[in-house]
């Protein structure tokens, strides 16, 4: 379990937007994205942070290291979703997952010193596993110092392949079987799912989970095409189809 070094008033409006505690096993927005950071990896990314921001020309490649860096470090920092509304929560703003009170501090503090460069990522769901994300600013720089780099097309890949996975329900359970399989023993196990949906509903999720598939494919080829089946793409090369679904979930 995670333990916060916050004001109590700070605590008590966290949990109002969030009906659970953190836990370093807590459920991933994707399983592509960062796990949350052991802080041996989130110290060595502040160091190196600071020292490549603080530089007015950095090359191509320090550039893309001050990427990875902010995503460890942002990884490891709450922030309030978009989608509530900060008034009612006045309060709330930042907190660190990180073990080390310290360290989490000064992750917090990065993140505030640098904030116009990161964006809340929403879990979807109650908001107790936001974190934050590089956005597309470091990505701009490349582009007008170093527009023609591997560096460059890496940055880019990375920010448009969290957006486009975000969009889809991956189970591995469904690796190498058909929809009809799928829900089939989906359903066998899960009497509370076949009680809350109708014969009806239940009856369109194959052709549900099909079209999906289909999309993921397609969106994938042109992906791919785009940034040339470089080596940093084999995240998204190497995912099987069959794990696609459509999730309906029991609230």
């Amino acid at each position: 379990m995670i333990t916060f070094h916050a004001h109590t008033a700070r605590i008590v409006a966290f949990v109002a937007v969030c009906s659970v505690c953190f836990s370093a096993s807590a459920r991933q927005h994707s399983p592509y994205d960062q796990p949350i950071p052991e802080p041996a990896q989130v110290s060595a990314s502040l160091d190196l942070a600071k020292q490549l921001s603080a530089r007015s020309t950095p090359t191509a490649k320090e550039l893309l290291l001050l990427y990875r860096a902010e995503k460890t470090i942002g990884r490891t920092v709450w922030g309030l979703s978009p989608r509530h509304n900060r008034q009612d929560f006045p309060q709330l703003d930042l907190f660190s997952y990180c073990h080390d009170s310290t360290i989490g501090a000064q992750a917090v503090a990065y993140i505030r010193a640098n904030q116009k460069r990161f964006r809340v990522v929403d879990d979807g769901w109650k908001g107790e596993e936001n974190f934050w994300e590089p956005t597309d600013a470091l990505l701009l720089r490349m582009k007008q110092l170093y527009l023609q780099t591997i560096e460059a097309m890496e940055i880019e890949f990375d920010l448009e392949f969290n957006q486009f996975i975000r969009r889809f329900w991956i189970d591995p359970d469904a690796q190498g079987k058909t929809c009809e399989q799928y829900y089939k023993e989906e359903l066998e196990d899960n009497s509370e799912l076949r009680e809350s949906f109708t014969k009806a509903e239940i009856a369109k999720w194959p052709a549900e989970c099909a079209k999906e598939r289909e999309e993921f494919a397609a969106r994938r080829s042109q992906l791919l095409k785009k940034y040339k089946n470089a080596p940093f793409t084999k995240v998204l090369s190497d995912i099987d189809t069959t794990t696609i679904v459509v999730h309906h979930r029991v609230d």
